[in-house]
């Protein structure tokens, strides 16, 4: 039952992750100094966003992982830049509501390439 509840939590954790390592990011790269949190997040997010990568994205755009992008911003990523028809669509509308906005490094990681429409 626990797997259930992790399961359905894991996007959720994943852009938390995300949302916090991005931050603790950009405030630990103008002080030149990384401490212990910011690893102990990167890496649990890593680990999260391959699960979610592996589950979740697998079902969600209906295609077997690629070995060379283990990871879930990495097939957005691809299918945004290579990707045609649903799988783009729903891979910019993703990384345009929840990921670009909040993205503070530079240059920005995760992006649409102007593909989605700019508020």
């Amino acid at each position: 039952m626990t797997y259930l509840y992790f399961h359905i939590a894991s996007p959720v954790l994943l852009w938390l992750g995300f949302y916090m390592i991005f931050h603790v990011w950009a405030d630990q790269t103008n002080s030149k100094q990384y401490s212990l949190p910011y690893y102990v997040v990167g890496i649990t997010a890593t680990l999260i966003d391959f699960y979610v990568d592996v589950t979740i994205g697998t079902f969600l755009f209906m295609q077997w992982p690629n070995i060379s992008r283990l990871m879930l911003s990495a097939r957005m990523d691809d299918l945004i830049r290579n990707g045609t028809g649903w799988r783009q669509w729903l891979a910019v509308q993703i990384v345009g509501r929840f990921l670009e906005p909040y993205d503070l490094s530079i240059p920005k990681q995760h992006k649409t390439y102007g593909l989605y429409p700019p508020k």
